[in-house]
């Protein structure tokens, strides 16, 4: 801890204001809120989150990575490894620093790490988020990059059923002779997890997984590669398929 404190002031800052509000809503909103799960494949899974009606339970533990925040390691590009108490957040798409006093900050200049261990995990700083190291191969490496993302509201509407749209003749304020009142409005807010997957083909150079970069990466395995693709559907944004391949190619 006395390595990081030292970095504090330059490395870590507070949440930038959008972030901060991005945490403070949501926090707003589970307060009043239901959460739902509702059907989900392996790299989607949605919550909805009603206006009305109080359990937030389902996001709240979907939050973050870890249960609680854990001892880890921030390595930097020039400077020495700082110790601290880490987490990951699906909502914001950052890792956070806990410190003495109970905030949460957020990771300043991520573009100057080279990784962040989190127990025996470990991540790394993809396209404005991190992504978490799947496989330890000695040459290419899968991660996975995953938040949880605002994906629009649903208001109530006939026979007690929950739609994207809307009747234009909705009324959300009730007036007397002397007031004026607004009528709570029935409303799911969805939140929905997205999955992405990165190859780390050399040093900090990440491309997606798809079919095309397959065949880019493997070039000396397009045989091997094409013979596998005919006996075996794969599905490049299940994390499942693509471990099988990877684990085909650089195995055998």
């Amino acid at each position: 801890m006395l390595l990081l404190k030292k970095f504090t002031l330059d490395i870590f800052v507070k949440m930038q204001p959008l972030q901060l509000n991005i945490m403070r809503s949501t926090i707003i909103l589970l307060a009043l809120a239901v959460i739902t799960n509702i059907a989900f494949s392996q790299t989607r899974k949605t919550y909805r989150i009603n206006s009305i009606k109080e359990d937030s339970g389902a996001l709240m533990s979907s939050a973050y990575r870890y249960p609680q925040f854990e001892k880890g390691v921030v390595s930097f590009k020039n400077q020495p490894l700082a110790s601290a108490e880490l987490n990951y957040n699906y909502l914001s798409g950052q890792i956070l620093f806990a410190t003495p006093t109970g905030e949460e900050l957020e990771l300043a200049r991520p573009e100057t790490l080279n990784y962040i261990a989190i127990g025996k995990d470990s991540f790394h700083y993809i396209d404005k988020g991190y992504a978490e190291k799947l496989t330890h191969y000695p040459a290419i490496n899968l991660f996975k990059k995953e938040t949880i993302k605002f994906n629009g509201t649903e208001k109530k509407g006939a026979y007690g059923t929950y739609s994207t749209t809307t009747a234009a003749s909705s009324i959300n304020t009730f007036s007397d002779d002397n007031t004026t009142q607004r009528i709570p409005v029935d409303e799911n807010t969805l939140y929905t997890t997205n999955t992405q997957f990165y190859f780390l083909q050399s040093s900090n150079n990440f491309v997606p997984v798809n079919k095309k970069n397959f065949y880019k990466i493997f070039s000396k395995e397009e045989s091997k590669l094409s013979d596998y693709l005919k006996s075996n559907s794969v599905h490049y944004s299940k994390e499942e398929d693509v471990l099988k391949l990877l684990k085909y190619l650089q195995e055998q």
